[in-house]
């Protein structure tokens, strides 16, 4: 009997143990997460689809602030009309007209969300991906934003944008997901 009880002991200490460095390591985690998630990683893949090694360089750092920038404000919004108004000096005339830009919607809810990767075309250097994580009326998706950009004026501009959208979790779920 005494064995069992030293068993117990041992195992209830044991998950004890398991259970605080797990909770270490998640604040840990949401740290890294929360300080990286203005970040935006840079893979290139070849024809193949195996990954090219590449550093850092090879995005150019304004680019890397615009990708950001227009996914902060694309995937963070009261309602679509400000979504739209909030990314359209990021487009070119023609984008604006093929996305109604200017057309209200009326659409209000809240999203928020984040950039988790960018990807640049090696066919089509103009061509970018944005892997991203959104949470809206109470769902979870991961949209990925195809981008065409073009130079007007010296700046970047996109000229083309589609995205795809996928729902990740039920809405149980995502009201316990931080989207920070």
């Amino acid at each position: 009997m005494q064995t069992i009880k030293k068993t117990t002991l041992a195992l209830s200490v044991l998950v004890l143990l398991l259970g605080a460095g797990a909770c270490g390591r998640q604040a840990d985690q949401r740290s890294k997460q929360q300080t990286a998630s203005r970040q935006v990683k840079t893979t290139i893949y070849d024809k193949n689809g195996k990954e090219v090694q590449t550093d850092s360089t090879r995005l150019d750092p304004a680019m890397k602030t615009f990708l950001a920038d227009f996914g902060q404000k694309y995937l963070n919004f009261d309602t679509v009309y400000q979504r739209n108004q909030s990314v359209r000096n990021m487009l070119t005339a023609h984008a604006q007209d093929e996305l109604g830009i200017d057309a209200d919607p009326h659409a209000d809810f809240k999203s928020t969300g984040k950039v988790l990767d960018a990807y640049q075309s090696i066919n089509d250097p103009q061509q970018y991906l944005l892997a991203t994580d959104q949470h809206a009326q109470d769902q979870v998706f991961q949209p990925i934003i195809r981008l065409k950009i073009v130079k007007k004026g010296g700046q970047p501009k996109i000229d083309w944008l589609q995205t795809t959208w996928a729902r990740t979790e039920d809405a149980t779920n995502a009201k316990n997901v931080d989207p920070k």
